[in-house]
């Protein structure tokens, strides 16, 4: 099975630090251009997970799914680099990720790379990446007017032979989590 060191987020650790978590259900568009997180995202030594909600996390891993949507841009620093694919239950009935979830919480599927992020500024552009994003314009991530949409094109997916439970990590903004290595 999959391993990801399991080193323990410690608030005492100044190379852990980040800025304060937005949470899950933070709204509306919320820069990441603060000099502690570039600086985080700079460093070759942090790895990042992002969360995924099932089926969707399985639709990427499997690369029906080739753009991945969000109301937010993905910061540039983490283009064209690896990310883990973090599936958690919330869609089928469990809970999404908190922001400090313990060892398990959440299940790694792989890694993927996001290459160019398209901006999707009316519902036509949305409509016409629906076979690329499989959002359905009756999901409640669907495109809506005044909300930013984006879309992560995904350039790269690196699955696991067999998924395996994810490490502790710390949220970073919003279902992008830091996941430190040893």
């Amino acid at each position: 099975p999959f391993q990801v060191a399991a080193v323990k987020m410690d608030d005492t650790d100044p190379t852990s630090r980040a800025p304060a978590p937005l949470g899950h259900k933070a709204q509306g568009t919320v820069s990441y251009d603060t000099p502690a997180l570039t600086a985080l995202l700079s460093d070759s030594e942090n790895a990042f997970g992002l969360e995924l909600q099932e089926p969707w996390a399985s639709m990427v891993m499997s690369g029906v799914k080739k753009v991945e949507t969000r109301s937010y841009d993905l910061h540039p620093k983490l283009r064209n680099r690896s990310i883990y694919v973090i599936a958690s239950h919330a869609a089928t009935g469990g809970n999404p990720l908190c922001d400090r979830p313990k060892m398990g919480a959440g299940t790694v599927m792989g890694m993927v790379v996001f290459g160019e992020v398209k901006s999707y500024a009316t519902e036509e552009a949305w409509e016409a990446d629906g076979a690329l994003h499989c959002v359905s314009a009756a999901s409640p991530h669907a495109w809506r007017p005044g909300t930013p949409s984006y879309g992560w094109v995904i350039s790269e997916v690196i699955p696991l032979p067999e998924p395996g439970p994810s490490p502790e990590m710390r949220r970073m903004h919003r279902s992008l989590f830091q996941v430190r290595k040893s």
